[in-house]
Formats: C-alpha cells, sequence, structure tokens
C-alpha cells in the first residue's frame, strides 16, 4: 500500500487529463509520472497498487470508480492508460528478476489475465460503438498483445 490513497491520486490526475487539452492524447500520462519507472514520485508507488486502479471497477477504490462508471470515452482513456501501464511493468520485469517475480505473481493473483479478456470482449463490443470508439481497435490489440505476453510470462 502507498502511504497516500492512490486511488484518489490517480482520480484526481485523470480528472485533470480529461479535462484539459490535449485530452485526447493524455491517455497513460498519469499512470507515466507515477510509476516507479519514472522516479518522479517518491516513495516509488508498485506497478501493482497502480493496476489496482486501472484494472477496472473490481479492484480499484470509489474514486477511480467513478471514473470508470463515466462516459465510454473516459472508459476508452482509462484503458490506453492501463495499456501503459502493462507496458511498464513488463519492461521493468524484463530488466529486473526481483520485479519479474512480483508481476508474475500479480498475475495469478490478481487474475490479470481475466481482467484484460474482460476488457477485450468490451472493446468489440458496447465501447466499439462509442462515439470515441476509433480508440478501440488499437486498444483492443493492444490489450490482446499484452494478455499474451502475460501469458507466457505465467506458464513458464
Amino acid at each position: 500500500d502507498y502511504v497516500f490513497c492512490l486511488d484518489t491520486i490517480c482520480a484526481l490526475l485523470e480528472r485533470r487529463a480529461l479535462t484539459e487539452p490535449p485530452a485526447s492524447g493524455a491517455s497513460g500520462a498519469v499512470v507515466s509520472l507515477l510509476s516507479p519507472a519514472s522516479g518522479a514520485v517518491r516513495p516509488d508507488v508498485s506497478w501493482g497498487g497502480l493496476y489496482a486502479c486501472y484494472a477496472g471497477t473490481h479492484h480499484c477504490g470509489r474514486r477511480m470508480r467513478a471514473l470508470w462508471e463515466e462516459s465510454p470515452a473516459t472508459q476508452l482513456h482509462l484503458l490506453g492508460s492501463l495499456v501503459t501501464l502493462l507496458r511498464g511493468w513488463l519492461e521493468a520485469a524484463r530488466s529486473s528478476a526481483d520485479e519479474m517475480r512480483r508481476l508474475v505473481s500479480a498475475a495469478r493473483e490478481l487474475a490479470i489475465a481475466g481482467d484484460l479478456d474482460a476488457h477485450i470482449v468490451r472493446l468489440g463490443g458496447d465501447l466499439a460503438s462509442s462515439p470515441s470508439a476509433d480508440l478501440a481497435p488499437r486498444l483492443h490489440t493492444d490489450l490482446r498483445d499484452l494478455r499474451a505476453a502475460l501469458s507466457a510470462l505465467t506458464r513458464s
């Protein structure tokens, strides 16, 4: 757990990213700022703590849940942040045996593959017909690729 309520920090920063121009290009900016790889925040925020905020409504706290329950455009933005998070976590895991162990353990304990499967299904369904649907095909592909990479790690 982080020294501050990470759910609140992420939600407030994401709200700002969504309302300030260029909101369309801001997906992933909050994750990039808060991730352990950035070095911008002390003490470090854990990848697993960030994942809990961006995995969806069943893992996050009430403030991030409120964002997840907003418009399809907001959900697509948060899915873009999830992609940024998982790419960063995979990169960190590939360069650190300790981080690899944490990622593999979290993937199993948090059922990350199942979370990704649910998001992939939604991207092919109701989110694909939203006004911001132009992002859906790219996110669909990104999440499928990340799911495959995580599955390969947990099998080895």
